[in-house]
């Protein structure tokens, strides 16, 4: 069976400001491939909108084309609070950049070209919204997340990324480094014809490498309500992948336990340089060795 095809050579990973002429070539080559008009579609997750953007988000949005991607009768309370799907009036796709490609992934989750409207390719995304464990019990699968397409897409079963991608002619997604944002993409066949195989069923590969560890989202809320001058980066991505590389930083020091590592990272952010500080060294030393938590630390030099 025909496998979705690769990244194109040379592309790698592109900058914002230079996403949306990458865009603007993979639309033009899929003209002159097929002398057909492909349309260009967002990819919003509504859930991870919050305050005063949310409501700049819902003004915004009401001069285009929107689609849920979540409409289940069984969840109608989520029709407008998780993916959305949303193109320019009449699948203009310059009215589509013009308003939002300088918008980064706190906002946008995915850009999708595909050679077919926003309706029909909703039709299409929604039927990928759950998947089944080997005990048939169904899970919602987040495959608009920008941390768990890639991985479906690497590990899934490969006649269902075959025919996900079978009608999408790229799927460009946001990839963080604790330094900065960029956008990779992901080739598909974009072919018109939609057609539907079993659901997915997750694999035992597939769910280890899909569970998600809380353990950075909770010191990135944290943080973000607490200590936003840490960061040199506003992308959530980007301040995410900064938690994570503490952490892993903090696992190759030694520390195992949950709440040492917690305070790890959160005193790092807050101040880099108590890295060098001899007495925070003495207490890592002692973490380590189960001696003294580093929370019994802070408190004894009050902090």
């Amino acid at each position: 069976m025909m496998q979705p095809e690769q990244p194109e050579q040379g592309i790698g990973k592109v900058a914002l400001k230079d996403l949306p002429g990458f865009l603007r070539v993979d639309m033009g080559a899929f003209r002159e491939k097929y002398d057909k008009r492909p349309y260009l579609h967002a990819l919003i997750d509504m859930a991870r909108i919050q305050g005063e953007l949310r409501e700049e988000i819902v003004e915004k949005l009401k001069d285009f084309s929107v689609e849920s991607l979540l409409d289940d009768p069984r969840y109608p309370q989520l029709k407008w609070h998780g993916p959305i799907l949303i193109s320019g009036p009449d699948g203009d796709e310059s009215a589509l950049l013009d308003a939002w490609g300088e918008y980064d992934s706190n906002v946008i989750s995915a850009w999708i070209i595909a050679p077919m409207s926003a309706e029909h390719l909703s039709k299409h995304l929604r039927r990928k919204t759950f998947a089944y464990g080997a005990d048939k019990t169904q899970y919602l699968l987040s495959y608009y997340d920008p941390l768990i397409m890639p991985i479906l897409h690497r590990l899934a079963d490969k006649r269902w990324v075959y025919e996900f991608f079978y009608s999408i002619t790229a799927w460009w997604y946001p990839v963080s480094t604790p330094q900065e944002e960029t956008w990779s993409r992901i080739g598909g066949r974009g072919a018109p014809l939609i057609f539907h195989g079993p659901p997915l069923v997750v694999s035992e590969e597939l769910w280890d490498a899909l569970v998600v560890n809380p353990l950075p989202y909770q010191i990135l809320n944290y943080a973000n309500e607490n200590l936003p001058d840490a960061f040199e980066h506003d992308c959530y991505g980007v301040r995410l992948a900064k938690i994570e590389e503490l952490l892993k930083a903090g696992g190759k020091s030694g520390l195992e336990n949950t709440d040492d590592l917690y305070i790890y990272a959160l005193s790092l952010l807050r101040n880099p340089a108590s890295a060098d500080d001899t007495g925070w060294q003495e207490a890592m030393k002692n973490a380590v060795c189960g001696k003294e938590t580093l929370r019994s630390y802070l408190a004894s030099i009050g902090e």
